[in-house]
């Protein structure tokens, strides 16, 4: 499980502020976005000596409000650090941010334009259009924004954590684990940069340094699905069917809607020999995928002459018979 990341917008608070001991709080020191965003609310309750620094705080909140999902709370910060400075590259980026997180793609390529018009020199909006360029599959241009993006500032962690995951997409795993190495140099706490770095080493069979970045990940986010599905598929890859079931089921357990979450705990049942468990996690998985990858099942399975009704999109009896029947299956 593999993701592209945004760049995370935050800058240090220098100038004087009525609320100074948390406007220190309220900057790149502070790991946690909900400390940060409650360290960045003191201050502005606090009052500002400066529109300068209204700027900087409502970005920073906004930074740290997006990374906790809260992209309405984000989108308002941002537009209220624009309303004070209308050109201002970081809550420029920070809007466009919310806009690609929304599925608002057009709309978040355009604001990283302007973003990026407005002040060519601000590495952050290249490492955001870079990561819409490669959701995108545009990775020619991805390459290009991230290059880019470390022109500029060449100890941006971010940037080294895209374009490792980007090279890691084009199969360049020779490229991608020196940019994971400095990601995670530079970021020691970026637990998104060890779960990448795991996935690489993995793919180049050093199942051991996969591991131990996927416990330091978990130990640092112990929410991260990520890191929990990929030690999952290596602990399964080992033969570890328990370790990979109780990651699988964490995956689950923090997001319960993740299809492909159910395929795999699927797989870690059938690994067990228990087919009733496994035909439950597929059965859930083919049901939750809808009409047009329930008729791809039903294909599937009358392939493998488990299944003789009709290819209709619709859970039936028949059907769970025939996923039950393939859970047993071996070869299926």
């Amino acid at each position: 499980m593999r993701r592209y990341c945004l760049p995370t917008l935050i800058a240090a608070v220098t100038i004087g502020l009525s609320g100074a001991a948390d406007a220190q709080q309220c900057g790149p020191d502070i790991v946690d976005p909900t400390a940060r965003v409650n360290y960045c609310t003191a201050v502005i309750n606090a009052g500002f000596e400066d529109q300068a620094d209204a700027v900087i705080i409502y970005s920073n909140r906004g930074d740290g409000l997006l990374e906790l999902g809260d992209f309405n709370g984000a989108f308002l910060d941002f537009q209220r650090a624009l309303s004070i400075s209308p050109g201002a590259a970081a809550p420029l980026t920070g809007a466009a941010m919310v806009h690609q997180a929304r599925g608002d793609l057009q709309l978040a390529l355009e604001t990283y334009d302007k973003a990026i018009q407005s002040d060519a020199g601000y590495a952050p909006a290249f490492s955001g259009r870079g990561s819409l360029h490669q959701l995108n599959g545009d990775k020619s241009r991805a390459l290009s924004d991230y290059n880019e993006a470390l022109r500029i500032n060449p100890l941006d962690a971010q940037a080294y954590l895209n374009r490792g995951g980007l090279y890691f997409e084009l199969g360049d795993l020779q490229r991608s684990l020196p940019d994971l190495n400095e990601a995670t140099r530079l970021d020691p706490s970026n637990a998104d940069a060890l779960n990448s770095r795991g996935q690489t080493h993995q793919a180049l069979g050093d199942s051991r340094s996969a591991l131990a970045d996927y416990n330091e990940a978990l130990r640092l986010n112990p929410r991260h699905s990520g890191a929990y599905n990929n030690r999952g598929a290596l602990r399964l890859e080992q033969g570890d069917v328990d370790g990979a079931l109780a990651d699988y089921s964490a995956v689950i357990q923090l997001e319960p809607h993740l299809i492909d979450a159910y395929r795999n705990r699927s797989m870690a049942h059938k690994r067990r020999g228990d087919a009733a468990a496994a035909a439950a996690d597929l059965e859930t998985a083919i049901t939750m995928g809808g009409a047009p990858y329930i008729m791809s099942w039903q294909q599937y399975l009358s392939s493998r002459r488990h299944y003789a009704g009709a290819a209709d999109g619709a859970m039936s009896d028949a059907l769970k018979a025939a996923i039950l029947a393939c859970a047993g299956d071996p070869s299926c």
